[in-house]
């Protein structure tokens, strides 16, 4: 979820693992029975997903602090924040857009353009525009909300793609990790 030079939180089914590197330890904070996908730092929060619900930890803590309902997602595999500290949320229904307390500013999902509603990594490019990787290849969707298609004929690893599986390089350039390789922009 994050890392800054003196500790780690990294997520691990129903459980956050916070990785204290002065000390050389690691502290296991059970969340939920639930499974959970991903989790987004969010200062003073983690922002996570189990059951249909927004769950908000206190980012030192890891105490529960508020949980939302967040209904008919399928399951969040993903979160990213954008340039405004808007949320996106990356789920088995789409994409959804949220302000910094859950409350839905816009979805995509395939009503309104997505060639596929299963989302597995989002990141921003340098423009800000969001990538996103799915069953169906790679999306971007572009400032007016117009949708661009990548396809493994396009030149991708394969159409199928991973869990929370991009990175993104310090010139701008995007990976997405999938089923058979790795493909950037």
């Amino acid at each position: 979820l994050f890392q800054t030079s003196k500790e780690a939180v990294i997520q691990s089914q129903h459980k956050l693992l916070h990785i204290n590197f002065i000390t050389s330890t690691v502290t296991e904070h059970k969340i939920t029975e639930g499974y959970i996908m991903s989790g987004l730092h969010y200062s003073p929060y983690i922002i996570t997903h189990v059951n249909d619900e927004l769950i908000f930890l206190n980012d030192a803590t890891f105490k529960e602090i508020k949980r939302i309902s967040f209904k008919n997602t399928a399951y969040v595999r993903c979160f990213e924040k954008d340039r405004t500290n808007n949320i996106y949320i990356g789920s088995n229904k789409g994409i959804f857009k949220t302000d910094s307390t859950g409350k839905i500013l816009q979805q995509w999902n395939k009503e309104n353009g997505l060639p596929d509603e299963c989302i597995y990594a989002m990141a921003f490019d340098d423009e800000g525009l969001l990538w996103c990787s799915t069953n169906k290849g790679i999306l971007k969707i572009n400032k007016d909300n117009s949708i661009l298609q990548l396809k493994k004929e396009d030149g991708l690893q394969e159409n199928e793609f991973n869990t929370n599986a991009v990175a993104k390089a310090d010139d701008g350039e995007l990976f997405f990790g999938g089923v058979n390789g790795v493909s950037s922009f």
